[in-house]
Formats: C-alpha cells, structure tokens, sequence
C-alpha cells in the first residue's frame, strides 16, 4: 500500500488555514491522489472492524464511520474555497488582461481548471460586452464553445499560402476591420506609448483593451493612438504615421 502523508488532525490545520487567508496556499502536488491514499486505508481499517466480533467492535466501527465524512466534508470545504479563490484569479485577469498571475501556490489538477476558466471567461467577454460596446446587433442561436483569434487565422491562413482579400464589400469590410482590430488588442500588452497616425481609409468606432473607445474615423482624420493599436493599423494599411510639417 502507498504511503499515506494525510492525517485528520493536518487536513483540519490545511482547511484553517485556506479559510483564514485570502491567497491560495501551497500544498504537495500529490495532495489529492494522499486523500485517496488515506481513505482507502480507513474504508479499510472500517471494513476489517465490521467483520470482527467483540464487544467494542460496532463502536469502533461507528467512530471510523464518522471520521470518515468528516474527512469527506473537510476536503469539500477546502476545494471549495480553493475553487473560488482560482475563480477570482480568472475573473482578474479576464477584467486586466495582467501576464502576471501567481499560480505557484496551485496543484496541477488546479492549473489545468484555471486555464480552462479562464479561456471560458474571455471568450464569452469578447463576444458579449464587446458585441454590446460596439453596438453589434447581430444574433446567433448557436455559440460556438471557442472560436480562434484573428492572430491565429492569420498565422493559419500564411502556413496555407493563403492570402486574405480586401476587396469585399464596404459593409463587411468595416465590420471585420473593426472586429479584427479589437480582436488582436485583447492578446497584446497595453502598456506602450501613443502614435500619431492618419488614416487612409475611413475606420468605424472600436475599443481598447482597458474598454476606451476610438474613433470612427474619416479618411484623412488623425489621432495619436497607442502603439499597439498603430501597428494594426499599419498592418491593415488603414492608416500611417503622421508627421507634422
């Protein structure tokens, strides 16, 4: 039988002391296959004492029988209010788009929860508050669990040899300039300095990543805009760095 690290007395200290502090703390990787360990050993320990005949033997039973689920209702309460405390890790840096999250502190099982939470909150923040803020009126019955980012259509589309056309109809062309600008700013860092830029072409109104607003924008109009917005821009041929005469 594997080693069981676990005892009631260090899980009721572990649930302490997630319950009294607001960061995730730290435990062994192996923390829930150790439970596992753990229970076996007592649903064990509790079967044997069953089949024993004695006079203390059904009491013995009953105080295995209960420390069991009260080991059961411990380890509930400790992923629960780990769970919750993942789920404001994702939720923050949904809202910031922050690079930086402490997740040294987070099993591998809990990592693997917190990206997954994490691409749920994004992609549904993408296509409902933006659709909102941009005034999208459009609807579909079936949302699709994930879509890719423009980046990624690209990086597929040139591995293709594909090239994309820009001669589509006006309509069209301003919904997907705008859609593809506030795509490709929700995967940069925005921390940068602002470009003065003009435009080439007229562009309609579309957001930032920290939720500002842009534009619209005439052909000809300038604007000083943060860098990383400019070089989609340029890319786009939408616009140009504009230099005062």
């Amino acid at each position: 039988m594997n080693e069981v690290k676990i005892t009631y007395e260090t899980l009721f200290d572990l649930l302490r002391r997630e319950k009294g502090r607001e960061e995730l703390q730290e435990l062994d990787e192996t923390f829930y296959q150790d439970v596992i360990n753990y229970l076996a050993q007592k649903q064990s320990l509790l079967d044997d004492q069953g089949t024993q005949a004695g006079l203390f033997g059904a009491t013995e039973s009953e105080k295995s029988r209960i420390q069991i689920q009260n080991v059961k209702k411990i380890v509930k309460e400790l992923y629960d209010r780990r769970e919750s405390k993942i789920l404001k890790l994702a939720i923050n840096k949904s809202k910031t788009g922050s690079k930086i999250v402490n997740s040294i502190a987070m099993l591998p099982e809990e990592k693997v929860f917190f990206e997954e939470a994490l691409k749920v909150l994004n992609n549904n923040r993408n296509k409902v508050l933006r659709k909102v803020l941009l005034f999208d009126n459009t609807t579909t019955n079936n949302v699709p669990k994930q879509e890719n980012t423009f980046v990624e259509e690209e990086e597929k589309r040139e591995e293709e040899g594909e090239k994309r056309d820009f001669s589509e109809e006006e309509n069209e062309q301003k919904k997907q300039n705008n859609e593809h600008i506030s795509q490709e700013i929700c995967e940069e860092d925005y921390e940068s300095s602002k470009i003065k830029v003009k435009f080439l072409k007229e562009v309609p109104k579309f957001i930032g990543k920290k939720l500002e607003e842009y534009g619209p924008f005439e052909e000809g109009d300038t604007a000083e805009i943060p860098e990383i917005i400019t070089k989609i821009l340029l890319k786009k041929e939408l616009a140009e760095t504009f230099i005062n005469q």
